[in-house]
């Protein structure tokens, strides 16, 4: 769940900066290691800010994205497709980056991006993916507290979202001897 991609590689980065390209070091294409997922593993929730490399290799890929217009558009519909999307997808990491949001409601990151999802809409992905049960990772990104000085507005989103998953349906523990 992220307003942006992190899929750049070292030759299509603008900055060749390490911090937009977890993704495509994950997918095995920044050097010879490994992929640890593959294309089809991945669901992107709420992009919004993709360079034209990101937006090409998405598309030749074929990665599940619904960005925050599909969700603002049609929550019942994204919420639908991710039920779908999950069904065969155990177990899953959930990532989120709390840039994710609007810039109205977390000030509090160095990576804002206007049109973003406000949180309930969030609220509601989150459920979503915790109540299918197959959860075993959860990560919560990109807060900086030195640009959340009005009011610590991203600090409290980030607490109400880690409270909301704790006190969601449990993760379930992933067997790794099986």
């Amino acid at each position: 769940i992220d307003a942006h991609a992190d899929i750049n590689t070292w030759q299509s980065s603008p900055s060749c900066n390490m911090h937009g390209m977890p993704v495509a070091g994950v997918l095995g294409l920044l050097d010879e290691s490994p992929p640890l997922c593959s294309f089809n593993d991945i669901l992107y929730l709420g992009l919004r800010d993709l360079d034209q490399f990101e937006k090409d290799f998405l598309c030749e890929s074929q990665i599940k994205c619904l960005s925050s217009e599909d969700i603002i558009q049609d929550m019942k519909s994204s919420m639908t497709q991710i039920d779908d999307f999950l069904i065969e997808k155990p177990p899953v990491h959930l990532s989120i980056d709390i840039d994710v949001l609007d810039p109205y409601y977390t000030p509090g990151t160095g990576t804002p991006a206007k049109n973003g999802l406000t949180p309930d809409m969030l609220h509601r992905l989150i459920d979503t993916v915790i109540s299918s049960g197959q959860v075993v990772c959860v990560d919560l990104v990109e807060y900086n507290p030195e640009l959340d000085v009005k009011d610590e507005r991203t600090l409290h989103e980030c607490v109400t979202i880690i409270k909301r998953i704790l006190e969601g349906k449990r993760l379930e523990r992933y067997d790794l001897e099986s």
